[in-house]
């Protein structure tokens, strides 16, 4: 065997060490990320356990977990944002019928957009919600 064989031998052999070394790393790394992220979950239900809001300060009365409406529960939300917005003389906005009501607002916009007794003026942060006439 000469030398450029030996060489090439060891770069291999040293390749294949370092590859193996790099793996062991990646999945050390992966264990800990996974340990990390369950001590915030603990320490994020705590927090909120504690302050009743996350992170962002909003309330948080579902312990940060999504709430789907029925049936019934989306038409009593969406008479109750018909109210809101029959009430409101000067129109209201999005952001303002979702503190009223305490509900998501992707959920708030998308009952505002079924809904065919409210209107809608203006684009974007400017919009504004009438009763219909």
């Amino acid at each position: 065997m000469n030398t450029l064989e030996q060489i090439r031998k060891i770069e291999e052999e040293a390749k294949l060490k370092v590859d193996a070394l790099r793996d062991q790393a990646k999945s050390e790394l992966v264990r800990q990320i996974a340990a990390k992220k369950e001590e915030l979950a603990e320490l994020e239900a705590k927090y909120i356990e504690l302050t009743g809001k996350n992170f962002k300060g909003e309330i948080s009365n579902n312990g940060g977990k999504r709430v789907r409406l029925n049936d019934d529960q989306r038409l009593a939300l969406l008479a109750t944002i018909e109210g809101i917005v029959k009430n409101a003389a000067n129109g209201i906005s999005s952001g303002e019928i979702v503190k009223r009501v305490n509900q998501p607002a992707n959920l708030v916009r998308e009952l505002l957009r079924e809904s065919t007794n409210i209107r809608r003026e203006g684009n974007k942060s400017s919009t504004r919600y009438y009763a219909s006439v």
